[in-house]
């Protein structure tokens, strides 16, 4: 009698960073799927209080749609990762360029204990950002690309996305976001006092006959890109935080 292969599907080899969304640099987690509508009592209990806005401290905005996503190769973020009272951290690198649907983006690799954990290929143009891709590889194409945070951001701005995540001859599964912006407000970062933007999205993915959701909150400061970071994970909440950020050359 055979056995039956139990090699993970793309979709769940690229859970980690699906449940991670948040505009690369901009904090990458270590997260895996979540099965069900979930509520966190860390978050704020149910998605429509966890989208409820903050009182903005002004309209300005970032300079130009690159400052939203430093994206130069060589670009690197450390980040501190903090979930049940275990503290571990990862290093986001630009590592190179990559076309994903005849659009060119950036590849962002996150690493732990030096070891690569996964890849996300960012857009950034006059529009804003958008995901291209995401997985061990960045395998797992995402069609249309989702859009992250438009340019120029709007306090109040919500975005909406519907598509599928692909990855070669598999299945596609549907999805959908949700995405709700505000700011810039102040946050106190390593860098001091900061203007940032807090986005909170609800991701939606159907795979195996099942809907699974992947809410993520975070905080975006222009020229930095994300200084903080939190998610759901099985009802645990794991927050992320910028602890340094080497930037090579400003593209």
């Amino acid at each position: 009698m055979r056995r039956r292969s139990h090699t993970p599907s793309p979709l769940r080899r690229a859970a980690p960073a699906i449940a991670a969304l948040t505009l690369a640099a901009l904090a990458v987690p270590v997260l895996y799927l979540i099965a069900g509508r979930q509520r966190n009592r860390d978050l704020d209990g149910p998605d429509s209080v966890y989208l409820t806005p903050p009182t903005p401290v002004s309209n300005k905005h970032a300079a130009a749609p690159a400052d939203l996503l430093p994206s130069a190769v060589g670009n690197r973020w450390l980040m501190s990762v903090k979930a049940d009272d275990k503290t571990s951290s990862e290093e986001i690198t630009v590592v190179g360029t990559r076309t994903v649907g005849g659009r060119v983006g950036k590849v962002f690799e996150t690493r732990r204990d030096g070891k690569p954990m996964w890849q996300e290929v960012y857009q950034v143009d006059k529009g804003g950002v958008r995901l291209l891709a995401v997985g061990k590889r960045a395998e797992v194409s995402v069609v249309p690309p989702m859009p992250l945070l438009n340019y120029p951001p709007v306090d109040g701005t919500v975005l909406h996305w519907r598509g599928e995540f692909r990855s070669g001859r598999s299945a596609a599964n549907p999805a959908q976001a949700l995405s709700r912006i505000n700011g810039p407000i102040r946050m106190r970062t390593y860098a001091g006092s900061t203007r940032v933007y807090k986005v909170d999205t609800v991701l939606t993915v159907t795979a195996g006959g099942r809907q699974r959701q992947f809410p993520s909150r975070q905080w975006i400061a222009p020229g930095i890109g994300a200084v903080a970071h939190q998610s759901i994970v099985e009802n645990r909440l794991v927050q992320r935080e910028l602890k340094r950020f080497r930037q090579t050359a400003r593209r």
